[in-house]
């Protein structure tokens, strides 16, 4: 049977589909967890998932669609999805790729050697591809958008702003004991480059007569780094689990120590969606994305390495009515960016194709 004829035999649908591109096994922390509960809430919708193994041949058997929804999230394309998204580009009356970041247009440099080269080719391929195949683009920030487009090396296209969603069941039910000494939390990886850990930790060590201090993470290196620093405990545990812990150990705070540079401001730090949606307030630098969500307004703006004014921004703010505002603050935000409202976004962006 020919491609034409495997192609206009599937019968008509309503439904749509969310392509993954890269392995889940090895993709972990927040890019795992978006594509993880958007696909949840195109399972809910009665749409299809590819992922994994038997790409191909579940692509073959999809039916038409109206839109295939791609995350890319990985610096280069295998030919096994190169041959799906193509069977896919025939039956989808649109296409949509999420791009998740533009590391190697912003920093070239550090891909001058032969292996950096070809990667930065496999990367160029990759893009010209998913150029080929989108009728528009997805980003987590606008700004990474008009990187992606300014040097005219891809065909331009419509792009839209898709960070990523809050978590649902995540609330913690209690507010903080104020008449009690407050916790402090740092979650997520630490090894990273400009994880900002390192001022996490010098915070720690200055005002460790003020608070206690925790360390929620997969990096196993930390049992040797933390084994000198008594006054930080450090644990690994579910994501759905830390509502109570931080019920039990009166955490009130949230440490975000990723600093500010160029490139940061074109991405999303999408750990603190956990923060929001555990209703967790927390300290972060004026990350221009940060502010767009939080407000300019947002109390606990601050450089991470100010710590004097780290620590007076938190007493301040520790007390039930100051306290309260920021929860309710976050309350607000978190039902208003959840993964039912960017699933709904990217319906609306096809239904404007019809109009």
């Amino acid at each position: 049977m020919c491609l034409r004829n495997l192609v206009h035999n599937t019968m008509e649908s309503n439904t749509n589909v969310l392509y993954v591109v890269p392995d889940l096994k090895k993709v972990s922390g927040g890019p795992r967890n978006r594509i993880s509960l958007l696909g949840q809430v195109f399972k809910h919708k009665g749409d299809s998932i590819i992922v994994g193994e038997k790409k191909l041949l579940k692509a073959i058997k999809s039916p038409s669609v109206n839109f295939t929804y791609v995350e890319s999230a990985t610096n280069r394309i295998a030919l096994i999805d190169l041959l799906s998204l193509s069977i896919l580009r025939l039956k989808s009356k649109r296409v949509f790729v999420f791009i998740r970041d533009v590391y190697f247009d912003f920093f070239p440099e550090n891909y001058r050697s032969p292996k950096g080269r070809l990667l930065t080719l496999a990367n160029h391929i990759t893009n010209l591809f998913f150029s080929w195949i989108a009728d528009c683009f997805f980003f987590p920030t606008n700004k990474m958008g008009a990187v992606f487009f300014r040097r005219g090396t891809y065909v331009e296209k419509p792009y839209y702003l898709l960070p990523p969603g809050v978590p649902i069941g995540l609330s913690r039910q209690d507010m903080p004991d104020f008449g009690a000494r407050p916790g402090i939390v740092y979650l997520g990886g630490t090894g990273y480059k400009n994880s900002g850990f390192e001022q996490f930790l010098e915070f720690a060590k200055l005002y460790q007569k003020y608070y206690d201090f925790f360390v929620l993470s997969g990096d196993n290196s930390l049992k040797e780094v933390l084994s000198d620093l008594p006054y930080v405990v450090w644990t690994q545990l579910p994501l759905l689990q830390i509502p109570d812990f931080l019920a039990q150990n009166n955490i009130a705070y949230a440490f975000h120590s990723r600093p500010r540079n160029d490139y940061d401001d074109l991405t999303f730090p999408i750990k603190v969606m956990d923060f929001l949606a555990l209703g967790l307030p927390f300290v972060t630098e004026k990350h221009l994305p940060l502010v767009e969500l939080l407000g300019v307004d947002y109390p606990l703006f601050a450089s991470v390495a100010d710590y004097n004014n780290i620590h007076q921004m938190l007493s301040n703010n520790y007390n039930p009515e100051r306290y309260r505002l920021l929860t309710n603050r976050f309350l607000n935000i978190a039902n208003e960016n959840g993964y039912e409202q960017r699933y709904a976004y990217l319906l609306s962006v096809f239904l404007s194709y019809n109009e």
